[in-house]
């Protein structure tokens, strides 16, 4: 890779500590399973530097945890793409979710309730209790007709895939126990896991910059946002969508062999049709329909935003001149997941690259994806 764009690669990361827009980050960059770069950068929360073993709250990176899990485990023969819900739950046909499907879970088409905040009759306190979801979800509606359009959920129907899981289960194990035996475990992601502990010294906290503090938040402040986010990360609490906590070593790993599974190497999770088909832009031209987060309805971007859902937890790079994480320099079969404000790891199979960032200070709304795209089309201009 060309050092000299690394090295911009550098300044692009710095520039936003010195324009205090977040406190650090961790980054790892790898080009043929080889790691070209691996920094630390600024500090936790504007105190203690940061460092490699610092325990992040990953967000919605943490759908692609929860999506290979359900690959793996259709692979496995324990139900199919095609498995509508209802059959393994009948209560949860309520409302015409009957032909909702585990695909339409994956690729954001079931029509889910998309706030963060849990719905009625749930409260604030209950908002890391995996079953409470369930049953909430379970009473409502869908917001459209599944496979008609897209729309992300952040929380509800990532928390119905973890409870097919768990229902489907040969050993009736809980879902952060399969996520441990089933990946964590295998890939060597010792550091991980769904939920933490609030004092543990490693955990990096929710927080936004000063300046960051100042702009409009997902809930109705910043101090909300952080109180909300925090809590539901706490150990016990279990959220397949967003609450899974790892190092910058963990996320690389599972982005690295997730990369060797396309080719049918590395440790066997996925084989290389799943891991390949999964990984393709399964909503074509839909649009992302927003529903519950202001912050995104509101950018001037979100107006005509494409979907790109593939099944993997996360996004596809696909064709044209279209807005994604991957930047628009990345392969038409390059892909990632990315976090809310934070977080994201990216897959160039074409250019054999691998690249896991976690940063501390958040970022809200499409600010962190726009960051996320310049940043992933800078280090793909390094690829040579």
């Amino acid at each position: 890779m060309n050092t000299n764009q690394l090295s911009i690669v550098r300044q692009d990361i710095q520039s936003y500590i010195d324009k205090g827009l977040m406190y650090g980050a961790n980054i790892i960059i790898a080009q043929k399973g080889q790691i070209v770069m691996r920094e630390s950068f600024g500090t936790v929360d504007g105190s203690r530097p940061m460092t490699a073993d610092d325990l992040f709250l990953t967000m919605s990176l943490s759908k692609s945890f929860t999506a290979v899990l359900v690959l793996n485990a259709i692979e496995k023969g324990l139900f199919s793409l095609n498995t509508p819900v209802a059959q393994l739950f009948p209560e949860f046909a309520q409302h015409d979710k009957q032909f909702i499907s585990v695909y339409h879970l994956l690729c954001h088409q079931a029509g889910m309730y998309g706030k963060l905040i849990p719905p009625s009759p749930m409260t604030i306190e209950e908002a890391g209790d995996m079953n409470k979801w369930f049953e909430a979800i379970c009473q409502m509606p869908a917001r459209f007709v599944a496979g008609e359009k897209a729309g992300y959920s952040p929380i509800a129907g990532f928390t119905v895939l973890a409870k097919i899981l768990e229902k489907t289960d040969p050993k009736q194990r809980s879902f952060a126990q399969i996520a441990i035996d089933e990946l964590f475990a295998p890939l060597g992601m010792t550091d991980s896991r769904f939920g933490n502990a609030k004092n543990d010294p490693r955990r990096v906290a929710v927080t936004h910059t000063p300046l960051m503090s100042k702009g409009q938040s997902t809930l109705s402040s910043v101090k909300e946002t952080q109180d909300f986010l925090n809590g539901f990360a706490n150990e016990g609490s279990v959220i397949a969508g967003g609450n899974a906590f790892c190092t910058i070593d963990d996320v690389f790993a599972f982005a690295e062999n997730f990369r060797l599974n396309l080719q049918g190497q590395g440790v066997r999770i996925l084989s290389p049709a799943m891991a390949n088909y999964a990984t393709q832009n399964h909503c074509g031209e839909m649009l992302n329909e927003v529903e519950g987060i202001e912050i995104f309805k509101n950018s001037p971007l979100s107006k005509n935003f494409q979907a790109r859902f593939g099944l993997h937890g996360g996004y596809a790079r696909g064709t044209g001149h279209v807005l994604t994480m991957c930047g628009y320099l990345a392969s038409p079969n390059a892909f990632g997941g990315m976090g809310g404000a934070s977080t994201y790891y990216l897959i160039d199979p074409k250019r054999e690259l691998t690249v896991a960032f976690l940063s501390a200070g958040f970022i809200e709304g499409l600010g962190h994806l726009v960051r996320v795209a310049k940043m992933n089309d800078l280090i793909i201009g390094a690829c040579e």
